[in-house]
């Protein structure tokens, strides 16, 4: 009986020291495109705490013959964020491989007018689409396109804000278009590594942190206010990003209803980093918060789920109708 406990024990010893040196021992020397790319995540990725450097560093050295696109999909994968990329100086767009989330595809669907909701009476309509990416008007002209909106519907008690298909861009821009909605005071939070910086709306103008983010990008304050009695946000699986920003800037108002499906999961801060072959990183280094500091690393879940525009218009005719 000695002799057997003996022998596991000394098996379990070997098992453990097979994993340490795995862990420890770097068998080939890295590449060379692949270390400042790794030193940058290792410095600034929000979740870099949560990742083993040395087994990624390893998997790495095993694959210094394989094509440079496919290393760096590879490394991203590993490192567990969807939202983190890389962009070569080609102009290629490099991704982690990531499950795809099963989507029922009429849910995305999406009438190109909002006449139908326009018949819902006493709602106003506005339409938050995506802007930054690709500026198709500037800054200043989206937000002053948007005001004139919500201008000349001030008085309307019910209003729709529709985020669904928004895939993100310049989240301040999208915020600031909304500036009439927000209350005074907090509307979000970023969470680094080494900070929470606040979001807040106060002398008609949305700052983060201590930026005065509405006059740089109109130079103006706007001080009217819309008073609604609610507002109904519609989101989808597609709503995304600087989208996600923006109901998330919406939460702190305690008269919204989001509406639709679960967002993408892109609820995320990233920093642009330029390398030193031309390529960039686009790494996130932090979170988005809620009012209340929650995160939302899976996606921001309606208040309600509904598939389609009948059901959001079935839905909204009944809630209207009780008030």
């Amino acid at each position: 009986m000695k002799k057997i406990v003996m022998l596991f024990f000394i098996i379990f010893l070997f098992t453990i020291s097979c994993e340490k040196d795995e862990k420890e021992k770097i068998q080939v020397p890295i590449d060379s495109n692949y270390t400042e790319l790794l030193e940058f995540l290792k410095k600034g990725f929000i979740d870099r705490d949560k990742i083993n450097w040395i087994i990624l560093e390893n998997k790495l050295s095993e694959l210094n013959d394989k094509p440079k696109d496919s290393v760096i999909k590879e490394l991203l994968t590993s490192i567990g964020n969807n939202h983190t990329h890389y962009i070569t100086k080609e102009g290629r767009f490099i991704f982690g491989s990531f499950p795809k989330i099963a989507m029922d595809s009429s849910c995305l669907l999406k009438n190109n007018s909002s006449s139908e909701f326009t018949k819902i009476s006493n709602v106003s309509y506005l339409n938050i689409d995506s802007h930054g990416y690709k500026k198709v008007i500037k800054d200043e002209e989206y937000v002053f396109n948007k005001m004139k909106i919500i201008s000349e519907s001030v008085n309307s008690k019910f209003w729709i804000i529709d985020l669904r298909n928004n895939s993100g861009g310049s989240n301040w821009v999208m915020i600031s278009s909304l500036l009439p909605f927000y209350n005074d005071g907090i509307l979000g939070y970023t969470k680094t590594l080494n900070d929470e910086i606040s979001w807040t709306k106060r002398n008609g103008s949305i700052f983060n942190d201590t930026t005065n983010i509405t006059e740089q990008i109109i130079g103006t304050r706007l001080n009217f206010k819309v008073n609604a009695k609610k507002i109904y946000v519609l989101i989808n699986h597609n709503t995304s990003s600087a989208a996600e920003a923006v109901l998330i800037s919406l939460k702190s108002l305690p008269n919204t209803i989001i509406l639709g499906q679960k967002t993408y999961g892109a609820a995320t801060m990233n920093a642009n980093i330029l390398l030193n072959n031309g390529d960039k990183l686009v790494m996130t280094s932090g979170y988005m918060m809620d009012s209340n500091k929650n995160i939302f690393p899976n996606g921001i879940k309606p208040d309600v789920e509904l598939c389609n525009e009948n059901e959001i218009i079935e839905y909204l005719n009944k809630d209207i109708m009780r008030d």
